[in-house]
C-alpha cells in the first residue's frame, strides 16, 4: 500500500490528513554520493538523474574548440537580479499550464538513473568484482564463503566497527538486492552428494585472478 497520505502535525486547524503530491528536484554540478544498498524497487522508481548535457561559458579558447559538443556563449543576463525577478514564476508558470500529469522517464534516463543506483551500492560492487552471474545450475556458492571472503576485503576494514555486517545482516542485504536476490535459494538439494545445501546463491560463479600471469616473456 503506498503512503498516500500523512497526518500532519495539528497547529492552527485539526484536518492533519495529507496528500503527498510533491516531486522534489535538485540542481548540481555533480551527483552526490548514497548508499545504493537502500534503493530498493520503490526507492528506485522515485529516482531520476536527468543530465543536462549544454555548458554555457565565456571563455574563448572553450567556445572555439570545434571538439566540443554542447556548448553556448554565457548570457550574463541571466545571472542579474532583474532578470530573476521579472522571470521567476515563468517556469512554475508553464510547467502547471503543460506539464503531463505523470512524469515521463525515458530510457535513457531510466539507464542512467539505474547505472547511478548501482555504483552507490558498495557492496555490489564488490561483488561483481569478485563474482559472476551464470545461467549454470551447478554454479552453487554459499553464502557463509562469500561473506569470509567480504570480511578480508578493503571495502570491509574501511567500515566503521558499528556498520560491519555479521553474517545474518550480510545474508538479508544479499536477499534484498534487487540485482541478486532471485539468485538466493535457502536450501537446494545436491544430487551429487547426496546433501542438502543451505543459504546459497545459484548460478554464480567466484572470480579467480591469477595474479601469476605476466605479460613479459
Amino acid at each position: 500500500v503506498d503512503n498516500e497520505f500523512i497526518n500532519a502535525r495539528g497547529l492552527y486547524s485539526s484536518k492533519t490528513e495529507t496528500k503527498l503530491e510533491a516531486t522534489n528536484i535538485m540542481e548540481v554540478n555533480k551527483r552526490i554520493k548514497f548508499s545504493g544498498k537502500i534503493a530498493g524497487d520503490s526507492e528506485a522508481r522515485r529516482l531520476v538523474d536527468v543530465l543536462f548535457e549544454s555548458t554555457f561559458t565565456d571563455k574563448p579558447e572553450i567556445l572555439k574548440d570545434t571538439t566540443r559538443s554542447y556548448v553556448y556563449e554565457k548570457d550574463k543576463r541571466f545571472k542579474s537580479k532583474e532578470f530573476k525577478q521579472e522571470h521567476r514564476c515563468a517556469l512554475f508558470k508553464y510547467i502547471i499550464n503543460n506539464a503531463r500529469k505523470e512524469i515521463y522517464v525515458p530510457a535513457i534516463v531510466q539507464n542512467r538513473t539505474n547505472e547511478y543506483i548501482d555504483k552507490n551500492d558498495d557492496l555490489l560492487n564488490w561483488f561483481n568484482d569478485n563474482y559472476e552471474l551464470t545461467t549454470e545450475e551447478t554454479d552453487i556458492v554459499k553464502i557463509k564463503e562469500v561473506f569470509d571472503l567480504y570480511k578480508e576485503s578493503d571495502e570491509y576494514q574501511a567500515l566503521y566497527k558499528k556498520e560491519r555486517p555479521n553474517l545474518s545482516r550480510f545474508t538479508e542485504d544479499i536477499r534484498s538486492n534487487k540485482h541478486l536476490r532471485s539468485k538466493y535459494k535457502e536450501k537446494i538439494n545436491d544430487n551429487k552428494n547426496k546433501t542438502c545445501m543451505r543459504s546459497v546463491l545459484q548460478g554464480v560463479r567466484q572470480i579467480y585472478n591469477n595474479d601469476n600471469d605476466s605479460d613479459e616473456e
